[in-house]
């Protein structure tokens, strides 16, 4: 019998999923509040209503049963900040006894010593922790909250006890005066480092727009640059969620959207809208999953990103059989069906950055 190595196994197993429509990975948004406030957050609510109209505990387990029906085998639980959920622990325990690999997004300010000790028992496959500084200036600038000391020390405990954290930077505006120093702070826990590459156009009803905090594609180009020649590559990746591979390198997308979004996994928001993945513009793509079910509404969102007409102009782009489309990265863009110039000059920029790489 021929073996194969795990990396295999799990290409093999995505590769499956993507053909067959099988939701093997999938993200639930169990709530947009926060207890940091974020000046470029895409999805923070500071709404006191909110907290009345999202999903409760109860429902949220409904919603996991189903999904495991349908074949889910891992889950990521994110915000806003996912660990103020009220019945934070009650959805992470119920999953974890279901044998579902969990992953956890959190800005590290509830990674206290009993999380910390519960998750040792408890273990998840993932903590993402989103840094957002290096000292108490930058949190305060960027958060509205000093709590660098806080988030550090948490850390440090997290990474002593064996916690599989990740470190997650978003590159802005807010944060560019002290983005390499960020940069060393992250080196300094000798870990995985995820920078984000992108910034995504903030919920409406968030009152933040993304102009204010932007960067240019140059810019961005030139500090993942900097990112790789500092990590040297190897504990560095960018927009990792470890959810399978670009369809384009199964070559199995024939048309519609190409990424595993609606094909093999599918995101959940606070308020029970089942879309392709969580930055996936609602205009475009949506489904109740407290109308539908999921069964029902993972049926409806496959089927629209399967027949998505992708813009005109992608179809004569020198780029197109090395770029995917996204309405996530195009935003209001999208919902127009075009292309947002400085996200396609960005896009552009990595492949040809790529392509120089491998001629070295």
């Amino acid at each position: 019998m021929k073996q194969m190595t795990h990396q295999e196994f799990q290409r093999l197993l995505w590769e499956s999923a993507f053909r067959t429509a099988t939701p093997l990975s999938n993200m639930f948004e169990l709530t947009p509040l926060c207890n940091l406030d974020c000046r470029m957050c895409y999805v923070h609510l500071q709404d006191p209503s909110v907290r009345e109209r999202m999903l409760k505990g109860e429902q949220w387990i409904s919603i996991f049963d189903e999904a495991i029906r349908c074949g889910m085998i891992s889950a990521i639980l994110t915000g806003g900040e996912a660990m103020t959920h009220p019945d934070f622990w009650k959805l992470y325990d119920y999953l974890f006894d279901q044998g579902i690999s969990l992953s956890v997004k959190t800005n590290g300010i509830l990674l206290t010593k009993e999380a910390v000790d519960r998750f040792v028992q408890y273990p998840p496959s993932t903590i993402d922790v989103s840094i957002y500084g290096c000292d108490r200036t930058s949190y305060q600038t960027i958060t509205g909250h000093d709590c660098f000391e806080l988030v550090d020390r948490n850390l440090h405990y997290a990474k002593e006890c064996g916690l599989p954290i990740r470190l997650m930077i978003t590159p802005t505006g807010l944060l560019e005066p002290w983005i390499d120093s960020v940069l060393a702070y992250a080196k300094s826990f000798d870990g995985k480092t995820i920078v984000n590459t992108q910034l995504l156009d903030p919920q409406p009803d968030t009152g933040r727009d993304r102009r204010d905090y932007d960067l240019s594609p140059e810019t961005i180009l030139d500090i993942r640059r900097r990112a790789n020649a500092l990590f040297q590559s190897d504990q560095l990746s960018y927009e990792e969620e470890g959810n399978g591979d670009s369809a384009s390198d199964w070559k199995a997308a024939k048309e519609g959207l190409r990424c595993a979004a609606g094909r093999s996994q599918f995101a959940v928001t606070w308020d029970g809208m089942m879309v392709p993945c969580i930055t996936f513009p609602r205009e475009l793509i949506a489904c109740s999953v407290l109308e539908h079910g999921v069964k029902g509404a993972w049926e409806k969102i496959h089927e629209a990103v399967v027949n998505y007409v992708i813009p005109e102009k992608c179809n004569t782009c020198a780029f197109q059989e090395q770029c995917n489309y996204c309405p996530s990265s195009h935003g209001q863009y999208a919902i127009r069906n075009a292309c947002n110039p400085s996200v396609c000059a960005f896009q552009q920029g990595l492949i040809v950055e790529y392509q120089n790489q491998k001629r070295k």
